[in-house]
């Protein structure tokens, strides 16, 4: 068993209603399937499909099949896959094979941890990329301060071209990630606010450049946050979420989380 406690007593930013559950099995995609038939979706993550980052999350994630783990805000509604999304509690003796645990976990002199999120574990050891989209909104923070230290130490998918972070103004390789997702860092030029949504614009040709667009609820939100067309004005910003190709790449923001504010490329 992989609980190193009972699950009510498990600290998650996650909350209330923890649940045990056990895996039948993990997908080649890393999706948990159950024993109670359910399809469970890891919060908040995305995990890359493809080379040495990928093995290693395969390997890891294999041996949860057939024990029992705790499930946090699991979602009421499935996807077109039919899949939950849940924030995934371990602990004890799955935690301690980990290259490096989340600061907030506690630790015994065998270097288990009590109970930590596993889609903290896998960013945190540079496994998995944060996509916000799909994540719990109290624990996306967590996740994102985890991430930024997996980069700075180059850790796991950190350290392959295909997940690099990509510079707003490499306009050909971002149109060469068209359809998949990317985490861009740019100066943002002007922002054009408009009855619908707002444009993040990263050039002055708005055709060919980069542009990110914000709807108008993630717009209100992002100003209640104290966010402004003049604040945004040239200032540094990391984005995440997929590459479309309109003219120029774009990325249409799905939760205000998936914009960051940085100062220098490379420092968060």
């Amino acid at each position: 068993m992989l609980l190193a406690a009972a699950p009510a007593k498990a600290a998650t930013c996650a909350g209330n209603g923890v649940e045990t559950a056990r895996v039948a099995a993990v997908t080649r995609h890393g999706d948990l399937r159950l024993e109670d038939g359910r399809t469970i979706r890891i919060a908040g993550t995305l995990l890359p499909q493809e080379g040495p980052a990928a093995d290693a999350w395969r390997g890891r994630l294999a041996t949860l099949a057939g024990e029992e783990v705790a499930l946090a805000a699991v979602g009421a509604a499935t996807d077109r896959w039919g899949r939950n999304v849940a924030s995934i509690l371990v602990g004890k003796n799955f935690s301690a094979v980990w290259d490096v645990l989340p600061e907030r976990a506690s630790t015994d002199a065998g270097g288990a941890s009590d109970i930590v999120m596993l889609e903290e574990l896998l960013v945190r050891n540079g496994l998995a990329r944060v996509w916000p989209q799909y994540g719990i909104r109290d624990c996306i923070k967590i996740l994102l301060t985890a991430e930024t230290k997996a980069r700075r130490e180059g850790r796991g998918l950190w350290r392959e071209a295909d997940h690099a972070v990509r510079e707003a103004d490499d306009l050909d390789g971002l149109a060469a990630l068209e359809g998949r997702f990317a985490v861009v860092e740019g100066t943002i030029v002007s922002v054009g606010e408009r009855a619908a949504r707002t444009y993040l614009n990263f050039g002055r040709n708005w055709s060919e450049d980069m542009t990110v667009m914000v709807s108008k609820p993630i717009w209100r939100r992002l100003r209640a946050a104290g966010w402004s067309a003049a604040s945004l004005k040239g200032r540094r910003v990391r984005v995440r979420g997929i590459v479309e190709l309109r003219g120029g790449p774009l990325i249409e923001v799905m939760r205000a989380e998936d914009i960051e504010w940085i100062e220098v490329a490379g420092t968060e």
